[in-house]
């Protein structure tokens, strides 16, 4: 069975900017976790057909992402707090897209305030801080889990692009 780390490490396996050939130690160093919680999300993810050795399987992950996150992983608010923006108040979200108040991942290095989101893991908003491709997915993500009809629609589109699924 999937848990959500498991599509924190294969979106951070498939983002834009990271060596083809990035070992699991490597991997374990970039996302704040261990080798060994590394391996067991690859095997997991292997298991439900959506990685193959160095082989993403890019187009399952959006289908999983846009069908079922949403439901088998849905939002988690909370109070206000600090933390990273995200969601419709993240990047790479269209600017046409309904801005309501700021979300956020809670987190002590995040600099913006506002309602507080629970990540898909604690590792995160911390990753995010290091890498744009990886922030920029995961606040898409956040859309498709919890937006509306034309919001999560853009969300698709704007990750499939970001994936090298469309231009």
């Amino acid at each position: 069975m999937l848990k959500p780390l498991d599509i924190v490490v294969l979106v951070a396996l498939i983002v834009p900017g990271h060596a083809d050939d990035e070992t699991q130690v490597q991997l374990a160093q970039r996302l704040h976790l261990s080798q060994a919680t590394i391996h067991r999300a690859l095997k997991r993810l292997e298991r439900s057909s959506l990685w193959r050795v160095r082989e993403p399987r890019t187009s399952a992950l959006l289908n999983l992402l846009v069908h079922g996150v949403p439901y088998v992983f849905p939002p988690v608010f909370g109070a206000p707090a600090r933390g990273v923006l995200t969601a419709h108040s993240g990047p790479g979200v269209p600017d046409d897209l309904a801005k309501g108040p700021a979300l956020v991942w809670p987190c002590e290095q995040g600099t913006a305030a506002g309602t507080s989101l629970e990540a898909l893991h604690k590792v995160v908003p911390l990753v995010a801080l290091e890498d744009p491709a990886f922030y920029e997915a995961m606040s898409l993500i956040e859309v498709l889990r919890m937006g509306r009809v034309r919001e999560r629609q853009a969300a698709e589109n704007a990750l499939a692009v970001l994936l090298g699924l469309h231009e």
